[in-house]
């Protein structure tokens, strides 16, 4: 898997099996719950992703403006730029880690809302999508993270902590979108998922769309 040479990497060698139970006990800190958390970003990530799969004529109403479409651009941009690092460390060990650190910052300033060119944010996007205020990717807790981007899997997972970087190594799932069908993806499957329609769960009511750590 391309993934796992470039965790290797990332993550100090005697700090896996700890980082769970270090972020647990960080978040409780900061007088957030670990479970609701956890919850939230498996959720919002796999919301924004099944997003920025819908293309612009994808939608029957409600179609998206220019900031919304320029947005949604930006992000893929940001998230396939680190994905390539990602791919690119795997196949030559140790020489990007630090564009992965640096690409990795960036996909957390775009997650936090500090670096939109379309005058629109994430934040404010996931509101006008969902309704909803309970945003996850605040600067707060994304400065926690050093994000690797994985294309081959629909699961991200938590890998370990870096002590160099003070940031715990998370796995993020971005694979290529399925091709669209009744029987593995509709249309419709995303659009609701990314507008927070359903039954209120944490993961996607379809497993082809990705989901973060749960």
């Amino acid at each position: 898997m391309s993934e796992f040479n470039t965790i290797q990497r990332l993550v100090s060698p005697d700090q896996p099996t700890k980082a769970e139970d270090e972020l647990k006990t960080l978040l409780e800190k900061m007088k957030l719950d670990p479970t609701e958390t956890t919850q939230q970003f498996a959720a919002q990530w796999s919301q924004l992703v099944a997003w920025s799969w819908l293309e612009p004529h994808e939608y029957s109403e409600n179609k998206p403006n220019e900031a919304q479409e320029n947005l949604r651009q930006e992000f893929i941009n940001a998230v396939k730029e680190l994905a390539r690092t990602c791919i690119q460390e795997h196949y030559c060990p140790g020489m990007f880690v630090d564009q992965i650190i640096a690409q990795s910052d960036c996909l957390s300033e775009y997650l936090a809302g500090k670096l939109p060119k379309s005058g629109l944010t994430l934040p404010n996007l996931y509101h006008d999508l969902t309704n909803l205020e309970d945003y996850a990717f605040t600067e707060e807790l994304t400065k926690l993270f050093l994000w690797v981007v994985t294309v081959d899997r629909f699961n991200g997972w938590l890998a370990g902590y870096n002590k160099k970087e003070d940031k715990f190594v998370m796995v993020i799932a971005y694979p290529p979108r399925p091709a669209l069908s009744p029987s593995v993806l509709t249309v419709s499957e995303l659009r609701d998922w990314s507008q927070g329609k359903g039954d209120g769960g944490y993961t996607p009511p379809n497993p082809y769309i990705p989901t973060c750590i749960c």
